[in-house]
C-alpha cells in the first residue's frame, strides 16, 4: 500500500465534512475534500496494524526528516 499525498486540514474541517456526510449532503468538491483522507485514513491503519512500523519511523513518514537540529 503505497502513502498517500499529505493533505492540510484543520480538525474543525473534518468534523463539518463528517456531519454532512452522516446527513448524506456532500457535494462533489466536499466529496473530492474527503476521499483523499479516507485513503490517509486506511493507509495509517494498515501501517500500523499490519507492518509494526515504530511510532519515531511513522512520525517521519507523516511528516518528514527534521530539516534542523534543536538547540540543547
Amino acid at each position: 500500500m503505497s502513502q498517500p499525498k499529505p493533505e492540510q486540514i484543520e480538525a474543525s474541517e473534518v468534523e463539518r465534512l463528517a456531519a454532512l456526510a452522516e446527513q448524506g449532503q456532500l457535494d462533489a468538491a466536499e466529496q473530492r475534500r474527503v476521499a483523499p483522507l479516507l485513503r490517509t485514513l486506511v493507509w495509517l491503519q494498515h501501517t500500523l496494524l499490519e507492518t509494526r512500523i515504530s511510532l519515531a519511523k511513522l512520525k517521519r513518514l507523516l511528516f518528514g526528516k527534521p530539516t534542523e537540529k534543536a538547540p540543547r
